[in-house]
């Protein structure tokens, strides 16, 4: 009992971010002009003021969205229109997933290191020109998770967790970076298999803007034709949930693997050679394959046998172990229940019956991540409080 390995933990680490952003722009430029073709006053930018030769800024009317104009008799620009709305949403999505021994620190990293500017210097150079030191220091971003793991003998975790989601996407001061992080650091405790929310974020962000004729922009209504407006929007929404899974053994580690390899499509799955359905009854089995119908040879109702089979699997025979998952699989004189089939499958696999953990592991590529940590945490528990006490 002491000479035991120390269990490990599965932890997965879901990050889920929407960001929507909404930006306005309306905007209204014009021109007075006389007969001789000067400009004698308006808002509209790129034309000559007057004798002057001078030429207007305007109040930085967009070129983008819809554009109408207004012109003169000699193709002259009189006004000018414009409106634009822009959207965006972007949405991050990152689950990683990391095993770790109880007691042990293990991290997992996928992105890129950034080299930032630490420190600049200037020195005098030789023939009058000047020299610039810097210093370079990489930052690491990506998706970051450290995590350590203590699992105790009631199917509990301590969780020591360090979960951050970074990215540089704009250039600051110097040619820097800037480097956008979301990051949670915490300790707690979970149980076997159940997810929790490790943080959270909802922040909105309203801004206006607006340019135009000191005074004639206030006036309401009409101050339209003196202003350009500009109303931005950004909602961002951020959840980060956590769900620790125990390996006890290898089975369990086995069943897991399957069941992510599952995820990745039918290139990630192993080859299995197919098993011919006569095979079972050769040892007296109810299937060595998911599509068997192999059944026990005799007179016996499906009802009656699984009866005999629950009864056997209590005084726990392997070999009704295995029958029952096959019962539970098949719906043989039972309702069909993968997560029951997978726990006595798990059982019989333990004792060294041949063919469990194939099918378990075939079966395993039908279930949800969900349904085999219940069935994982059912066979435990099924071992602890003896075979009387399952299902």
């Amino acid at each position: 009992e002491l000479d035991k390995p120390a269990r490990s933990a599965l932890i997965e680490v879901t990050v889920a971010e929407v960001t929507l952003d909404d930006t306005t722009q309306l905007g209204v430029e014009w021109a007075l002009i006389n007969s001789g073709a000067n400009v004698v006053g308006g808002t509209l930018a790129g034309v000559a003021l007057g004798l002057s030769g001078r030429v207007a800024s305007g109040l930085g009317v967009g070129t983008n969205g819809l554009t109408i104009a207004q012109l003169g008799s000699a193709g002259d620009l009189r006004a000018l229109l414009n409106m634009l709305a822009t959207s965006s949403k972007a949405k991050v999505l990152s689950s990683p997933r990391i095993l770790a021994r109880s007691g042990e620190t293990a991290s997992i990293q996928v992105g890129s290191e950034i080299p930032t500017i630490n420190q600049q210097q200037t020195n005098a150079a030789t023939a009058g020109s000047t020299g610039v030191l810097q210093s370079v220091q990489y930052r690491k971003t990506g998706i970051i998770l450290n995590v350590k793991p203590i699992i105790y003998s009631s199917d509990r975790i301590d969780l020591d967790v360090t979960q951050e989601v970074s990215d540089s996407t704009k250039v600051g001061a110097a040619g820097s970076p800037i480097i956008d992080t979301r990051k949670v650091d915490t300790h707690l405790s979970l149980k076997d298999g159940t997810p929790v929310l490790l943080g959270g974020l909802i922040s909105q962000n309203n801004s206006r803007t607006e340019t135009g004729v000191p005074y004639l922009k206030d006036i309401p209504f009409a101050g339209q034709l003196f202003r350009t407006n500009t109303d931005n929007t950004r909602k961002t929404e951020l959840l980060v949930l956590i769900t620790p899974y125990i390996v006890a053994d290898d089975h369990d580690a086995t069943a897991i693997t399957d069941a992510f390899r599952n995820q990745l499509g039918d290139w990630a799955r192993p080859a299995v050679e197919p098993v011919a359905a006569g095979a079972a009854q050769q040892r007296g089995d109810f299937s060595v394959a998911l599509t068997s119908s192999d059944t026990l040879s005799g007179q016996a109702s499906p009802a009656a046998q699984y009866k005999l089979a629950r009864l056997e699997a209590s005084q726990g025979d392997a070999a009704s172990q295995y029958n029952l998952g096959m019962m539970y699989l098949n719906g043989q004189g039972v309702p069909a229940n993968l997560v029951l089939s997978h726990m006595w499958l798990t059982l019989s696999a333990a004792a060294g019956v041949e063919n469990a953990t194939r099918n378990r592991a075939m079966l395993t590529n039908k279930m949800t991540p969900e349904q085999i940590a219940e069935a994982l945490q059912l066979a435990r528990e099924c071992k602890q409080r003896g075979f009387k006490a399952c299902d």
